[in-house]
């Protein structure tokens, strides 16, 4: 199989499963949000926030350091330490993964107040099983395997998971939503490790102090950056209540159709940037970037067209949720900003600057925290969707700057800042000129074309090559 059908192999199985994991994600909404309403809902979202962000605890760190050295391993003839490798990650992974579900359950059941919301307490449960999910998937993405990846990683966990959710239709109780939710990451981690079983070692065979330091330095860069989304519903449930929690996280969630592209196209470029950078290939490292976050803004400037159009009627057939429009609108614009940055954290990670990328997401974590307590309490999801504007915001600028100041290389064009600028001017119109959704959309559809069209003229003979890609 030459390199051109591997990369398109690749490239399907992604996006096949961000559809599939966009579309369960979406279903998981409509459903939960039916069967628990809005206060339930709130609190089921906080809870599994405050999950996944002490996940990262268990397997940040292991999942950079695989993703780090197996590529370097590869035709070296060093398959012990690869198989040593992954059997320490999976091993440490899950036991302390087992350990913080323990203490998460315990601490769950003490703040319930009520029986009403007791079964969420049970929710940890599932923290071993997607640590080791998550392990996986990075072992076998830095083997080169991406379709398994995929496959193991995403598909077959979303294809169980929606099953069980359908579920909720003969058994409509919050118990069993919670195990559906818990079953969903079991069966998913029995069927990866009977194709891929491990033993446990425990004794760090191929693994030095500098990986040792990677991995304490990465799961630190991970715990205040483990997903600034997590982060803000997180610190939106401490200052304000389960209601507020339940529109934000639904306005996010739809707003993630933003970031759809990105997503995709990124997970390939991540898996090239060890390769480019090993092979001291710096032209083509920035024409991939380029290209990456090209076409992964152009899709997310039409997903806020479609969203301005059809935004508040999506919110209306998730059960009511139409006051979280003006929320959806500036999350879909945090999201199209960040999309046009590209994936400049994994770029400065994987040139071996985790210390620098610690401090910017200390920034980041300060300032959704600060801004947060400061912004919702009197403007409620629309607050909260601000805060973590201005703090994305803040963390691109810094960590381009760091990519500039370290290896003089320009990520941000003039044109294109000039392209978000607008799209956040004539929405801050939109909600204070009363301007209607048709017109807001053909306007956003204009400034559309004025990123699109000059780039595609100014490279038309090869921008929907593939060289870059297959060198």
């Amino acid at each position: 199989m030459n390199a051109k059908s591997i990369y398109f192999k690749a490239s399907f199985s992604i996006v096949l499963a961000n559809m599939l994991q966009y579309g369960v994600g979406f279903f998981s909404v409509w459903i939960l949000t039916r069967y628990l309403a809005k206060s339930g809902y709130g609190t089921f979202v906080f809870f599994m926030n405050i999950i996944f962000l002490v996940s990262t605890i268990s397997y940040s760190g292991l999942e950079k350091l695989l993703l780090y050295k197996i590529p370097r391993l590869i035709g070296t003839g060093e398959g012990q330490i690869k198989s040593a490798i992954i059997n320490f990650s999976l091993s440490y992974g899950m036991s302390a993964a087992t350990l913080t579900a323990l203490l998460l359950t315990i601490l769950f059941f003490i703040s319930q107040d009520t029986n009403e919301d007791l079964a969420f307490a049970f929710l940890p449960a599932l923290i071993p099983f997607y640590v080791a999910l998550q392990i996986y998937q990075a072992w076998l993405r830095a083997l080169q395997k991406i379709p398994t990846a995929v496959v193991y990683g995403q598909v077959v966990f979303n294809a169980i998971k929606l099953f069980l959710l359908c579920l909720l239709f003969l058994f409509p109780w919050k118990g069993y939503a919670v195990v559906s939710i818990i079953a969903s990451h079991i069966l998913a981690f029995i069927i990866v490790f009977i194709r891929y079983p491990f033993k446990f070692l425990f004794e760090p065979k191929g693994i030095t102090r500098w990986d040792i330091s990677y991995i304490l330095k990465s799961t630190s860069i991970k715990i205040v950056n483990v997903g600034n989304d997590k982060l803000s519903i997180i610190a939106i449930g401490a200052f304000s209540t389960s209601t507020v929690v339940a529109d934000f996280s639904v306005a996010l969630q739809i707003s993630a159709f933003i970031v759809l592209g990105h997503g995709i196209l990124s997970s390939i470029y991540v898996t090239r940037i060890g390769k480019l950078i090993s092979d001291n290939e710096t032209e083509a490292l920035i024409a991939e970037f380029d290209q990456t976050r090209f076409f992964a803004t152009a899709l997310a400037l039409f997903g806020l067209v479609s969203l301005l159009l059809l935004g508040k009627i999506v919110l209306f057939y998730l059960g009511g949720y139409e006051e979280a429009f003006p929320a959806l609108i500036v999350l879909a614009l945090a999201q199209l900003t960040n999309v046009s940055f590209g994936p400049n954290g994994p770029l400065l990670l994987m040139h071996g600057n985790s210390e620098e990328l610690l401090y910017i997401s200390i920034l980041v974590l300060v300032c959704i925290v600060g801004l947060v307590a400061f912004l919702t309490p009197s403007y409620g999801g629309v607050g909260a969707a601000a805060a973590l504007s201005i703090s994305l915001l803040f963390g691109n600028i810094a960590t381009n700057f760091f990519i500039y100041r370290s290896y003089k290389i320009a990520l941000y064009p003039i044109r294109l800042a000039v392209v978000i600028f607008l799209c956040w001017l004539f929405v801050f119109l939109f909600f204070f000129a009363d301007i209607s959704e048709n017109l807001g959309a053909s306007v956003l559809f204009l400034v559309l074309l004025l990123y699109l069209l000059p780039e595609l003229l100014k490279n038309r003979r090869n921008i929907l090559q593939w060289r870059n890609y297959l060198s």
